[in-house]
C-alpha cells in the first residue's frame, strides 16, 4: 500500500519545478530504503512540491519534511491523504473543502473548550454551594447554643445571678445569626440559580454558539445537514457559475457580501425589521463551483429558518424570564423575614438601651456599656432601613421581570 502511494503521487504530479532542498531529502530517503527498491525520475519527486505555499497548511503534507531517521524511509502518509490526494489536493475546486476541514476542526476545539470552561464554571459553583451549606450548618450550631445559653440565663436571672442586659444580648446575637442564615441561604439559592441556567438553556445556547456556522450555514444547502456527505460528493464540485448566480438571484431580501470567485460568502438581513429576528451573520461555505443546488432553496425557506430561530428564541426567553422571577420571588421572601428579623432587632436593642440607660443611672454598670447599647440600637435602625431599601429594590424587579414576560408574549 505505502508503494503505491508513492507511486501514485510520482504518477499524477509529473513534470513539475523542483525544491532542492526536500528533493535530495526524499530521494536519499527513497535510495536507503529496503522496502522500496524502484527508479525515480527526478521530474517525479519534483510533483510532490507544486503550489507548496497553497496547501502547507495541511497537516498530510507536512509529513513530507519528516522522516524516520530510524529506519532511513519517510513517514508515510494516511490513508485518507492517499485516498483523496488524486480527486482534490491541487484542484481549485477542492482546495476550499480542504480550507473548510480546518474551519471544522477549529469549531471543534472551540466547542470542546466551551464544554471545558462550563464544566470548570460547574465545579467552581459546586464547591461554593458546599462551603455555603458547610458555612449554614455551622451557623445553625451556634444558634442552638447562644438558645440554650439564653434558657439557662433566664433561669440565672431567677436567682439573681445574671441580669436581663445579659439575656438581651444574647437574644440580639440570636437575631444576628439568624439573618446571617438568611443571607447564607439567599447567596445559596443565587448559587443554585446559577447552576441551573449554565446546566440547562444557557449551556446549550453556548456549546450551540460554538457550532453555529457548521450547523445553520448549510441548513440552505443540504436537507439532510451533513457535511461529510457534502464533502465527499465530487458532483457538488462541478463548475456551474451560471447555478450560482442564478442561487444569489434567488434572495431579493438578503445581502451577499464576498468574492463570487471565491467561496466565503456571508448572508444577513438588510432589513431593520429583520434584526429581531437575528442578531448575527451566518457564514456560508458553498466551495469552488457548486452544482445540484437544491431547487428548494428560496427567500421562503430562509425566512422560515429565520422565523423558526426567532420563535425559538422567544421560547428560551420566556422560560429565562420565568426562572428569574421565580428566583425573585423566593428572594423577596427571604427579605421579608429579613425585615421582619430586624425589626425584632431593633426592639430587643431598644429594650436593652433603656435597660442599660436605667443600670447606668443606678450605678451598676459604667458609661461603656451604656455606649454599647446605644451603638448597638443606631446600628439595628440602620439594618432596618436597608432591609426596607432591599426589599423596595427587589420589588421593583420583580415587577420589571413580570412586565417583560407579560410584553414579551404579545
Amino acid at each position: 500500500m505505502k508503494k503505491w502511494a508513492v507511486l501514485l503521487f510520482c504518477f499524477i504530479f509529473p513534470g513539475l519545478k523542483a525544491e532542492s532542498d526536500l528533493f535530495r531529502l526524499i530521494r536519499s530517503a527513497l535510495e536507503n530504503s529496503n522496502k522500496l527498491k524502484y527508479d525515480l525520475h527526478d521530474k517525479e519527486i519534483n510533483g510532490l512540491l507544486k503550489n507548496r505555499e497553497k496547501f502547507a497548511f495541511l497537516p498530510e503534507i507536512s509529513v513530507l519534511s519528516s522522516f524516520r531517521e530510524s529506519e532511513g524511509e519517510p513517514a508515510y502518509l494516511s490513508q485518507e491523504f492517499q485516498a483523496s490526494c488524486a480527486f482534490y489536493l491541487f484542484d481549485d475546486r477542492f482546495y476550499n473543502l480542504r480550507r473548510q476541514n480546518l474551519k471544522t476542526a477549529e469549531a471543534e476545539i472551540n466547542f470542546r473548550q466551551a464544554k471545558a470552561d462550563l464544566a470548570v464554571k460547574v465545579i467552581k459553583l459546586y464547591y461554593e454551594i458546599a462551603e455555603i451549606q458547610n458555612k449554614t450548618e455551622y451557623y445553625e450550631k451556634l444558634k442552638e447554643k447562644y438558645e440554650a445559653e439564653e434558657e439557662f440565663t433566664a433561669e440565672l436571672i431567677k436567682t439573681g445571678v445574671r441580669t436581663e442586659l445579659d439575656k438581651y444580648s444574647l437574644r440580639i446575637e440570636i437575631k444576628k445569626l439568624e439573618l446571617a442564615l438568611l443571607e447564607l441561604i439567599e447567596s445559596c439559592d443565587e448559587k443554585i440559580f446559577e447552576l441551573e441556567q449554565i446546566t440547562k438553556s444557557e449551556c446549550k445556547e453556548k456549546l450551540a454558539a460554538t457550532k453555529i456556522e457548521l450547523s445553520d450555514s448549510f441548513d440552505f444547502l443540504s436537507a439532510d445537514n451533513n457535511f461529510e456527505k457534502l464533502k465527499n460528493d465530487i458532483e457538488f464540485q462541478l463548475a456551474v457559475s451560471a447555478k450560482r448566480k442564478a442561487f444569489t438571484n434567488l434572495l431579493p431580501d438578503l445581502y451577499v457580501s464576498g468574492s463570487l470567485r471565491k467561496s466565503n460568502f456571508s448572508f444577513f438581513s438588510s432589513r431593520k425589521e429583520d434584526e429581531r429576528l437575528s442578531n448575527r451573520s451566518i457564514s456560508l461555505n458553498i466551495g469552488w463551483d457548486f452544482g445540484k443546488l437544491p431547487a428548494e432553496i428560496t427567500d421562503y425557506r430562509i425566512r422560515k429558518h429565520y422565523l423558526k430561530q426567532a420563535e425559538l428564541n422567544k421560547i428560551l426567553l420566556s422560560e429565562r424570564l420565568e426562572r428569574q422571577i421565580m428566583s425573585l420571588q423566593n428572594n423577596l421572601r427571604l427579605k421579608i423575614k429579613s425585615k421582619v428579623l430586624q425589626k425584632e432587632k431593633l426592639t430587643l436593642a431598644e429594650k436593652k438601651l433603656k435597660l442599660s440607660q436605667a443600670f447606668f443611672r443606678s450605678g451598676v454598670t459604667d458609661f461603656l456599656d451604656y455606649k454599647t447599647a446605644e451603638n448597638e440600637f443606631l446600628q439595628a435602625k440602620s439594618d432596618l432601613l436597608k432591609a426596607e431599601f432591599d426589599l423596595i429594590k427587589i420589588s421593583a424587579e420583580v415587577d420589571l421581570f413580570l412586565g417583560q414576560k407579560i410584553l414579551g408574549e404579545f
